[in-house]
């Protein structure tokens, strides 16, 4: 399922999301998903920046 980025912190990522540039995934699939990477990726994107995996703003997710 898919969820908004102000909903994701302390869920399970359901597949990878990465900032480019660098290109450095900021989390995999299987990993929790924090407060601070979503404030930091937040920002990021408030600033222009490009991030793949994301769809239409919304993080997949596995349900719990």
């Amino acid at each position: 399922v898919y969820l908004n980025l102000a909903e994701a912190a302390g869920q399970i990522a359901a597949g990878w999301v990465g900032a480019y540039p660098p290109g450095i995934p900021l989390w995999v699939p299987g990993e929790e998903i924090t407060r601070s990477m979503l404030e930091w990726l937040t920002a990021f994107l408030a600033h222009g920046g490009y991030v793949r995996g994301l769809q239409q703003g919304k993080v997949k997710v596995i349900i719990q």
